[in-house]
């Protein structure tokens, strides 16, 4: 219990500017049916802000990316990939965007945040967006 009180407020406000999604398949001795390890990691810290066991769907992945959204620092887009699991793509348009109301129209109309698509990212350019490490001895 100390550990998951811990990890719920240690891991708050979080500026990752690259995040991998990835799920792995399982099978626990105590069950019969597969499990899914659902793993979002920071490739250069190593940080892994969220685990998720559970099943291979999609309400699995809007519970994963909504978790990770809270623990993110308040405008924080970070660079996502994955193994292009469709599940990502509708978790990650539903936690990043919005509803516009257009004039005369009674429904609104959902708007993905600028920064979540529309960009093919280079290693080059991910190691850009990286922060320089800190040197040895600092903190």
């Amino acid at each position: 219990m100390n550990t998951v009180r811990h990890s719920t407020t240690a891991w708050k406000h979080l500026h990752l500017p690259h995040l991998q999604l990835d799920e792995l398949r399982t099978r626990l001795r105590i069950h019969t049916h597969v499990l899914w390890l659902w793993v979002a990691v920071d490739p250069l810290s190593k940080i892994i802000p969220v685990l998720h066991l559970g099943a291979r769907t999609q309400d699995a992945a809007h519970r994963v990316v909504h978790d990770l959204c809270q623990r993110l620092a308040a405008g924080c887009m970070p660079v996502f990939t994955s193994d292009g699991l469709n599940h990502y793509f509708y978790a990650l348009t539903a936690h990043f965007g919005q509803s516009i109301r257009g004039v005369g129209r009674r429904v609104g109309q959902w708007q993905v945040a600028a920064g979540l698509t529309g960009k093919r990212w280079t290693v080059q350019e991910l190691l850009a967006t990286a922060l320089p490490p800190a040197p040895i001895g600092a903190g």
